[in-house]
């Protein structure tokens, strides 16, 4: 599913030469390409407390999509047309990192553009990955912020990815930021389920072969980023807020989700920590359904003497609706932008 691109990052220069003919001034600049820091990603919330969780930073094979508006004076609203005007493509930009081989740190449009005049402002919205559009009906910045609309996840859990959506950026300019990258701040849309283990005995050992979360989800949906403009009006200022949510969920079915699982021996440690098997489920937010549960495929491998004796293969499904948060309430729901870590206590 993922592309991957290969681009040159071009550093950006401001130079001038004066020239000395009867007094007049002659000014040469060389024109300034646009580009992009790597994105921040927001660290994402999670159920149990767990440590620091990895993946914050944003893949270098990964592609965004990215847009653009210009205008002159004082940032309006992303839809007002008296001012405002596509500076890319209304569809957007592909953004590709520079150098993915060596975890570059730019990310560069297929097609080189410049800082326009410091006349103009430039806004930017994006979401990623630039692939996502072809799990959905279609996606558009709005001045309600970015639209997805029948965005799908799929059934291999495999070929699941972390669909996010930026914060928008605005007033930026050729004479303030035309010798910087642009940044970008990315925002979860799903919620991931991940899994750990935990052993109490010495004794006993027992091999994870395999985890799967099956059940009835709903697997299809819209989401709006719902932010509301207050346009600068007399002061200059130019405010927003956002509500992100999902809504017009369908296609429940049942479904089993397996994602590739490497066999790991479940540890015996202090039970405030485990470690994190490496499976993980992509799901849009949802009431977990009733009939969730994870099935869990294991050997057991004991001593007696010098013999190891090996129970292969044993099965056992965990019903989801017995775990708790840390505060002792009822996980019911899956939240947007939220991790799950379920532990397997043996």
């Amino acid at each position: 599913m993922k592309k991957s691109f290969i681009f040159v990052a071009l550093a950006g220069l401001a130079l001038s030469s004066c020239v000395n003919d009867e007094n007049q001034n002659v000014v040469e600049t060389v024109q300034q390409p646009l580009m992009f820091g790597a994105p921040v990603m927001n660290s994402q919330t999670k159920a149990h407390m767990t440590g620091e969780i990895d993946g914050t930073k944003y893949p270098s094979t990964e592609n965004f999509t990215v847009y653009c508006k210009s205008y002159t004076g004082s940032f309006d609203g992303w839809t007002n047309s008296a001012n405002i005007a596509h500076y890319f493509s209304a569809v957007g930009e592909e953004a590709a990192n520079s150098d993915p081989a060596n975890n570059s740190n730019y990310w560069n449009t297929t097609t080189t553009h410049y800082w326009p005049e410091a006349s103009y402002q430039l806004a930017f919205a994006a979401y990623s990955p630039s692939d996502a559009g072809d799990d959905a009906e279609s996606i558009e910045p709005t001045a309600e912020g970015m639209q997805i609309r029948g965005f799908e996840t799929r059934d291999d859990a495999n070929e699941q990815y972390d669909l996010m959506f930026s914060d928008r950026v605005y007033d930026l300019n050729k004479t303030n930021n035309g010798n910087s990258s642009v940044k970008l701040k990315f925002n979860h849309a799903l919620t991931s389920i991940v899994f750990s283990a935990q052993r109490g005995q010495e004794d006993i050992h027992y091999n994870i072969t395999d985890v799967k979360l099956v059940g009835s989800f709903y697997k299809k949906g819209d989401f709006s980023q719902g932010i509301v403009e207050t346009p600068a009006i007399t002061y200059g200022a130019y405010t927003e807020t956002a509500t992100p949510a999902w809504s017009n969920l369908s296609e429940n079915s049942y479904i089993e989700y397996d994602p590739d699982f490497a066999t790991f021996e479940v540890p015996k440690t202090d039970p405030l920590q485990f470690t994190k098997g490496n499976s993980a489920v992509l799901l849009i937010p949802q009431t977990i359904p009733a009939d969730a549960k994870v099935i869990v495929s294991y050997e057991k491998i004991t001593n007696k003497g010098t013999a190891a004796e090996k129970i292969l293969p044993d099965t056992f499904p965990i019903d989801l609706s017995w775990f708790a948060t840390d505060g002792g309430a009822k996980v019911t729901e899956w939240e947007m932008g939220k991790r799950y870590v379920y532990r397997i206590a043996f």
